[in-house]
């Protein structure tokens, strides 16, 4: 064990490693660099992106979102703000055109992330 703290300078750097191999964040990443056509397929590659990272093993994602439920201020949390830029950004670039073309309102990209996971009324 301390030889891998000594690797990933820290238990901090060993969670980030881990959470970079099977989070969401490359696939989202991934996904705003080469976008689908449709916008349809890109929020389903982004729902496939975040539900494929809470369903493979190992299950670190539902770990991190459990530590970070019990402690606010522990790794978890910290592991998500280093990751939360590079996760917005990569939204941001994939609803930046939609905005554009007007059929995305502009909103705050953490907004628009709610807005994307949240439940919808069907018309």
């Amino acid at each position: 064990m301390p030889s891998l703290h000594t690797v990933f300078h820290g238990r901090d750097g060993l969670l980030a490693a881990v959470f970079e191999r099977y989070g969401p964040v490359v696939d989202v990443e991934a996904l705003a660099q080469d976008p689908p056509q449709r916008f349809d397929d890109a929020v389903r590659g982004l729902y496939r992106a975040v539900v494929t990272a809470f369903r493979s093993r190992p299950r670190a994602l539902p770990a991190i979102v459990a530590d970070i439920l019990a402690r606010p201020d522990g790794p978890g949390a910290r592991l998500m703000e280093a990751a939360m830029p590079r996760m917005l950004e990569g939204v941001g670039s994939l609803l930046a055109p939609e905005i554009e073309a007007g059929r995305v309102r502009p909103l705050p990209t953490p907004v628009a992330i709610q807005l994307l996971l949240g439940p919808r009324r069907c018309t």
